[in-house]
């Protein structure tokens, strides 16, 4: 029996605009040689990461950007490491890496496009781009 036009589900349109769009992420690029490297990742990290990119993913990016501590940072802030390993891995003409703060200290970076953050690295220290110390 064929569907009538009202039974028939129609997919939802994404909003025009990439900030309200809730997250999806993309491994294609993860870095898994470097000093961020997703393989030396504990199992507890592991967890952390996966139960706060599902919280992300409640959210929009309007919502993920600034308030959760999450953020774009231009290329040029980057410890030199950092940059050097864009150069490596040939994801050197990124301008904004994004970071998604998971802790305190523990970030992933990504390269932000639309709504699909690229996963490139685990940074448990934060080490990619290290905030100057408060009150020194």
């Amino acid at each position: 029996m064929l569907e009538s036009g009202a039974d028939r589900k129609l997919p939802r349109a994404l909003p025009a605009d990439p900030r309200a769009r809730t997250p999806l992420w993309a491994f294609r690029v993860a870095d898994l040689g470097g000093p961020w490297c997703w393989t030396r990742m504990d199992g507890a990290g592991q967890r952390e990461v996966v139960e706060r990119l599902a919280r992300f993913e409640t959210m929009t990016w309007r919502e993920i950007d600034g308030p959760t501590g999450s953020h774009a940072v231009e290329v040029e802030r980057l410890a030199k490491p950092a940059r050097d390993r864009l150069m490596a891995i040939q994801q050197d003409d990124v301008e904004q890496p994004f970071s998604l703060r998971i802790t305190g200290e523990r970030r992933v970076w990504g390269i932000l496009d639309e709504h699909v953050l690229k996963i490139l690295w685990w940074d448990p220290h934060h080490q990619v781009c290290p905030a100057p110390r408060k009150h020194t």
